[in-house]
């Protein structure tokens, strides 16, 4: 591992195209501002993919109109195949040397493609990553001021990519990343799974013979304002679980040539916490994970979980029922704070 920062970006080198794929579906109120992020870069070599994936809101026309405005983008209309599909179809018709992706209600730093096309250059890297900024608003967000002379670059060869992947030094998402078009040859997101960053990041760094890290937001994630009631489905619960389940095979596989105990405990304590969430939010039909979660706790250096989870764990092994008045009524405080906060920043930013 590599520590360094980041340095001289304006030094003269070659300008690849880089593909960036925006899966775009009924985010009409968010996706100007998305777009707009994406043909403001400072890295102008792009190739511009909008893939509109059965959008109904009136997003399909705002992505034709931006198309006739600037001649790198392309739009493809397509039935909604759901958000792997999406990057899919994008990544089967790229012409990029190297891929990014943007989610449509998200934006990117300015400079966000010139500094990591810069690294990946310098470093001869396979991927870089950086960290994100998250910002909950539904008006315009503010991107964060940035100092490349003061920015740390971490440099990880295959096995420390993997191992700060299971230490939540890196992210697991799609899009703070950019990537050499090889890293797709063989690699497509699962369709129809939700949570399908987690086992498809894993791949392709595990195939990544050098990563770099910058540890500066050059994305802005944006946390949509939520409702009370919003609704937490089992489907997309169970998706992350098998997903946390997947990858704790391939650390015991990989033990301990790679991973150690500490890394199969960081995945654990990432299934804890789902699984805790989807009893108590997924009704009669999440009661089949109660075996798992106590099983699960009893392999768990509880110790080492932070305190809410501790807590919670502790009801539950009293009285399922009770923890699940706790989590939903802790839920509903928390998100009753948050819809007022909310609605306390909307006033305050109206004119």
């Amino acid at each position: 591992m590599h520590f360094g920062h980041l340095l001289c970006f304006n030094v003269s080198m070659s300008v690849p195209l880089v593909s960036v794929i925006v899966p775009v579906y009924n985010v009409k109120q968010f996706l100007p501002e998305s777009i707009e992020s994406v043909i403001n870069q400072t890295y102008r070599n792009l190739d511009i993919l909008l893939v509109d994936d059965g959008s109904t809101d009136g997003s399909s026309e705002i992505c034709d109109a931006y198309a006739t405005k600037d001649s790198r983008i392309r739009v493809v209309h397509q039935e909604n195949k759901g958000l792997s599909g999406a990057r899919n179809a994008g990544l089967d018709i790229m012409n990029g040397d190297i891929v990014a992706f943007l989610d449509s209600d998200d934006a990117f730093h300015p400079e966000m493609i010139q500094l990591m096309v810069a690294t990946m250059q310098r470093n001869g890297t396979d991927v870089v990553i950086c960290r994100h900024s998250s910002c909950r608003t539904n008006k315009k967000m503010k991107h964060p001021r940035i100092s490349s002379e003061k920015a740390t670059l971490i440099l990880y060869d295959r096995r420390e990519a993997l191992r700060a992947l299971l230490s939540g030094k890196i992210d697991w998402y799609a899009w703070n990343k950019v990537y050499r078009r090889e890293c797709f040859e063989a690699i497509r997101y699962p369709q129809g799974q939700v949570y399908e960053d987690i086992d498809t990041t894993y791949t392709i760094l595990n195939s990544a013979k050098k990563v770099a890290l910058i540890d500066a937001p050059l994305i802005m994630y944006r946390r949509r304002l939520e409702s009370i009631t919003e609704k937490y489905e089992l489907r997309s619960a169970q998706d992350r679980i098998q997903s946390y389940v997947n990858i704790e095979k391939k650390v015991l596989e990989n033990a301990p040539m790679i991973f150690g105990e500490q890394h199969l405990q960081w995945i654990s304590r990432k299934r804890m916490k789902v699984l805790l969430e989807t009893y108590a939010r997924c009704g009669k039909k999440a009661k089949t994970y109660r075996s798992e979660i106590l099983e699960l706790g009893r392999k768990l250096e509880l110790r080492k979980c932070d305190h809410r989870t501790k807590r919670l764990y502790f009801v539950f092994q009293i009285s399922p029922k009770l923890f699940k008045v706790m989590y939903l009524t802790s839920l509903y405080v928390r998100r009753s704070f948050h819809a007022f906060i909310d609605g306390v920043v909307s006033l305050g930013g109206r004119t």
